[in-house]
């Protein structure tokens, strides 16, 4: 609530704000306009748009979290998306080493070539 509330009242309170941003603050992307990065509209990356986005992230992982704990065959369910998720750094790390191994294996280079 905080990113897009305060981007929200930028918007409406500060003076000097552009009308056209004001009324509809999803589609006017402008990099010339200071204003334009006080906008919390989707894939802005904005600062306001980043607080909003890990805010509405960390509620998902809270409501999983709580779900996980308050049933037990809910756990038993999913214990392959936990055990995926547990290791998830190691996971990403070997996707990208495979994915790098076949490109190199397709121009039949040797894969620790300089």
């Amino acid at each position: 609530m905080l990113g897009y509330g305060v981007s929200w009242l930028a918007l409406l309170f500060l003076p000097d704000v552009p009308t056209a941003l004001r009324e509809s603050p999803g589609l006017l992307w402008d990099l010339d306009c200071p204003w334009s990065l006080s906008v919390a509209a989707p894939h802005s990356e904005t600062t306001f748009s980043i607080l909003g986005n890990t805010g509405c992230a960390m509620i998902v992982l809270a409501a999983c979290w709580l779900a996980m704990d308050s049933l037990p065959r809910l756990r038993k369910m999913f214990w392959p998306v936990v055990a995926v998720g547990s290791m998830s750094l190691t996971v990403y790390v070997l996707h990208t080493v495979g994915i790098a191994y076949l490109l190199r294996w397709r121009r039949r280079e040797p894969v620790y070539a300089p």
